[in-house]
């Protein structure tokens, strides 16, 4: 973490956790991508609408504790979790080895899907894991897609079209192949995904 800053009195391996994420999270495209996907338009215009402008001044971490008003091991738990680099269980040992309280979550909650790992987790558990990358590219594309735009019930196809072929049903298909506790099916129309709970009735 930033040396500005004391280091609380937390145990090793927890700050060695914090390192490593403060260490992702000080990348440019980092950056970048945190300012489309996880900033509102409203956040944006307080940092006066420019990223470089507001990067230079503590880069993302720094961004995150000014908007928030939180510590700098709160921002980088944060980010972490919105990056899916550290599951509930995960940000609750670290918050509770930097003597912060755990955030109030919602009873209901979202995937995260972690391109750099291949894991799909929900609730803090992976339900998924997707080994080879690049030969799951339709996979990738479609948990890419869930995940940019925060986990909506549902999302358009993001695949290439292909007449006369199956490519969506066919990801579809693969996709829940090994999975636990979500599953994903099409929108009934072939033009979108959807996501839902194990059980739940498909639209």
């Amino acid at each position: 973490m930033s040396s500005s800053n004391p280091e609380p009195p937390i145990g090793e391996k927890a700050l060695e956790e914090l390192r490593r994420h403060y260490g992702h999270l000080q990348s440019p495209s980092t950056a970048e991508q945190a300012w489309e996907r996880y900033l509102s338009a409203e956040e944006r215009a307080q940092l006066g609408g420019d990223l470089s402008a507001a990067y230079e001044d503590g880069a993302l971490v720094g961004i995150w504790m000014r908007l928030h008003n939180v510590s700098e091991g709160r921002a980088i738990i944060e980010l972490a979790q919105r990056f899916g680099w550290a599951t509930d269980a995960d940000a609750d040992w670290l918050f509770e080895e930097i003597g912060e309280n755990r955030p109030h979550r919602q009873p209901t909650s979202r995937p995260v899907w972690n391109e750099e790992t291949g894991d799909l987790t929900f609730r803090g558990m992976v339900v998924r894991h997707i080994e080879k990358l690049g030969q799951a590219k339709n996979i990738v594309r479609i948990l890419n897609a869930f995940q940019e735009e925060d986990w909506p019930s549902r999302i358009d196809d993001p695949l290439d079209p292909d007449p006369g072929k199956q490519r969506l049903p066919s990801a579809i298909k693969s996709l829940n192949k090994r999975i636990s506790v979500i599953r994903f099916h099409s929108d009934g129309c072939g033009e979108g995904i959807c996501w839902s709970l194990q059980g739940s009735s498909a639209t």
